[in-house]
């Protein structure tokens, strides 16, 4: 009697698609040098794969600036949906010298990091931002340099309404008057939900 011995071959196969990592495609920094206690931005084109741009947990952009005395101040970037796909960091420089930076994007793919970018800061007669002083009782600017505030409540009225009379002007007439800070609430109010925003109002 003969015994028959069948041999069979499985072969598997596995077709997969990998989704590819976020890229940076440019940084666009608008000088390379700034002012101390100035605005400091760069813009960002990102390639990557999310749906909500205003959530963490699908994109999420983060900002290293190391300062010339090694302190390092991490920020997170914003979506700027007026100028379409783009990304942006913000930031205020409070030392003179040579700054550097590196910017990450992290999406549900991966992540990616820019190569050290640098800037320099040279000094201004600006005080900088405000902030409680060391007592806990008073203000003072980020100089050092104690803050009286001059102020008052300024704003459209309900006769005036959407007249937009804080403009650049005015801000400067109330400055010659001693005028430091004021409180405003600008009308109408606008949001992604009721139309695009009066953003152009700068009152700072």
């Amino acid at each position: 009697m003969k015994t028959l011995t069948f041999f069979f071959a499985f072969v598997a196969t596995c077709t997969c698609s990998f989704a590819a990592p976020p890229e940076i495609l440019n940084i666009m920094q608008r000088e390379d040098s700034i002012g101390l206690y100035e605005k400091f931005e760069i813009a960002l084109n990102i390639k990557s794969a999310f749906a909500n741009p205003f959530d963490p947990d699908e994109i999420d952009l983060n900002g290293t600036f190391t300062s010339p005395s090694g302190k390092n101040w991490k920020i997170n970037g914003f979506y700027d949906y007026s100028f379409g796909m783009l990304w942006k960091f913000r930031f205020s420089p409070n030392e003179i010298g040579a700054w550097q930076y590196t910017v990450s994007v992290k999406d549900k793919n991966g992540s990616a990091s820019s190569e050290v970018r640098r800037f320099k800061v040279y000094k201004t007669t600006r005080k900088g931002a405000i902030q409680i002083a060391d007592n806990k009782r008073y203000l003072k600017h980020a100089s050092g340099e104690n803050f009286y505030g001059v102020g008052l409540w300024y704003n459209d009225n309900y006769a005036g309404y959407g007249s937009g009379r804080v403009t650049p002007t005015e801000l400067d007439n109330l400055k010659t008057l001693g005028v430091n800070f004021i409180s405003t609430y600008i009308t109408p109010l606008e949001t992604m939900a009721s139309g695009i925003g009066r953003y152009d109002q700068n009152i700072c």
